[in-house]
């Protein structure tokens, strides 16, 4: 495995003050499994991994917020698909299979 420095901050200004200071060279970690795994096999090699997971403001859970479905960014997708919120407003995202979540969620 490729040897990368690891930062878990405590606010969500720090983690942001980190990712613009190391650019590409920098990576999120919040559930893991994706990440640690392409490190593992070498398609990513990033300098700096950033744990978010005890960041208050990125806290996991899913509600309706004014009429909107809001997905704390350490929610993990097993519970995403689940959730009964997500499967009555998005049907498709809750039956989609694990490679698809992965893929829908690198692409916000």
């Amino acid at each position: 495995m490729h040897p990368f420095s690891y930062a878990r901050p405590e606010r969500l200004a720090e983690a942001v003050d980190l990712l613009l200071k190391h650019g590409p060279d920098a990576r999120i970690l919040a559930g893991g499994t994706d990440l640690i795994l392409r490190i593992r096999d070498g398609t990513l090699t990033p300098r700096l991994v950033i744990d978010v997971k005890r960041i208050p403001e990125l806290c996991s859970g899913i509600r309706e917020e004014r009429g909107r479905l809001v997905i704390g960014a350490n929610t993990v997708m097993t519970d995403v698909a689940a959730h009964p919120l997500v499967r009555h407003h998005f049907q498709a995202l809750s039956e989609a299979d694990r490679s698809a979540l992965v893929e829908f969620v690198r692409q916000l």
